[in-house]
């Protein structure tokens, strides 16, 4: 099923169901094929759980499945992806057409004025561009398109294109509506708090396993098709800094040349200083992202504590670190990379072949233990076809 299809199913499905819903990008025909992965949608004032629930029914039994929702206020943003990651469709349903929180027009007004046809709703030839074109200029100060010209009629409602008139006009006429879109903006932000909408994911393994080629692959294909934006770290936050000076010549990180054991004053230390900067780092630095429907990727994170906690100045009871490890933000899901020892050693030289083989099983054992954990070996396969099943893997995660 392609994205055209998906977007005229819903279309129609709407309409059945008695809910107003026309597309903005696409006034002529509503079947059309959508351009790019984008499509924006004018629907009628309802709750989100309504509308989310319209697109599940619609995309059960299908390829497709409903994998954020990230609701602003006035526009709803669903991200939808076939399981095999194959195509992408991203929905903005704009329950009201603002500029900066404005209200320029009455949306319910532009769809009890639209023609039925075929059982789908579609605005008036030319209305559909002149409220994006109208909308793209209050908010940017510059025409959408070059060329494009708005409706008259839909000048003189919104009050022209002086932003004073604009708001002017919107609290004279319609005091109510900028009301009940200031409520539900503030409404969508605490929700959105309380259960963000983007994803935190864990990519971890030995080094030489393909983590960075996984990452940057994954950072490529994420923003516009399953989140606004990907940011990534580097194992912890860091909001706290690292314990770089407490011995002398032994920085902490993974790579650093450590000799001898470190000191159990020093190992619980820094372990203790990890596990604060999770908690902290999580809601300062990892959770805003979250909560505006972006994506957070993690490399390594506590997976490399637990499994070579001696690279990283930590000399503990095994335990010990397990238990800081399962008491900290988890995330959506832990994609752990394994390769072939002597190819790690190949790649990198900074194993032992033995350390190897023991990284490799200690990593094995950990995704077997974790309920949301994919394994992937990366001597298996090529890059492309890693990034896909891992793509395919988040898919499903998002959709649960």
């Amino acid at each position: 099923m392609t994205r055209g299809a998906v977007l005229t199913r819903l279309l129609a499905a709407a309409e059945a169901a008695g809910l107003a819903l026309a597309r903005l990008d696409e006034a002529i025909d509503p079947g059309a094929p959508t351009d790019g992965h984008d499509a924006d949608l004018l629907a009628a004032w309802r709750p989100w759980r309504d509308w989310i629930a319209l697109v599940r029914r619609q995309l059960e039994e299908t390829p497709w499945q409903l994998c954020v929702a990230i609701p602003r206020g006035a526009v709803l943003a669903l991200y939808l992806a076939r399981d095999d990651a194959g195509d992408f469709l991203v929905l903005d349903l704009h329950r009201a057409m603002t500029a900066q929180l404005v209200p320029f027009v009455d949306a319910d007004v532009a769809l009890n004025g639209a023609i039925v046809e075929n059982g789908v709703r579609r605005l008036r030839p030319g209305q559909a561009t002149s409220l994006r074109e109208l909308q793209h200029r209050l908010v940017h100060g510059r025409p959408r398109r070059p060329g494009t010209s708005i409706d008259p009629a839909l000048l003189a409602e919104a009050g022209g294109l002086a932003w004073r008139r604009v708001l002017l006009r919107a609290l004279a006429r319609r005091p109510g509506l900028m009301a009940r879109v200031a409520a539900a903006r503030l409404g969508d932000t605490l929700a959105c708090w309380w259960r963000p909408p983007g994803h935190m994911w864990v990519v971890s393994g030995p080094d030489g396993a393909g983590k960075s080629t996984l990452i940057a692959d994954l950072a490529d294909r994420l923003p516009g098709q399953l989140a606004t934006d990907v940011r990534l770290f580097h194992t912890r936050p860091f909001l706290l800094p690292r314990l770089a000076g407490l011995r002398r010549n032994r920085p902490e990180g993974p790579k650093a040349e450590r000799t001898g054991k470190p000191g159990k004053v020093a190992s619980l230390l820094r372990l203790g200083i990890a596990w604060a900067d999770w908690h902290v780092g999580y809601w300062l630095l990892v959770r805003p992202h979250l909560v505006c429907g972006r994506m957070a990727i993690f490399d390594r994170h506590a997976a490399d504590y637990r499994v070579a906690p001696l690279a990283r100045g930590i000399a503990a009871p095994q335990p010990a670190i397990d238990l800081i490890a399962r008491l900290i933000p988890r995330g959506t899901g832990l994609l752990v990379l394994v390769a072939d020892p002597a190819l790690l050693v190949a790649r990198k030289g900074e194993l032992e072949l033995a350390e190897a083989h023991r990284q490799v099983a200690a990593y094995r054992t950990l995704a077997g233990g974790e309920p949301a954990a994919l394994l992937l070996d990366s001597s298996a396969e090529t890059p492309n076809r890693l990034a896909a099943r891992a793509l395919a893997w988040m898919i499903a995660r998002c959709a649960s």
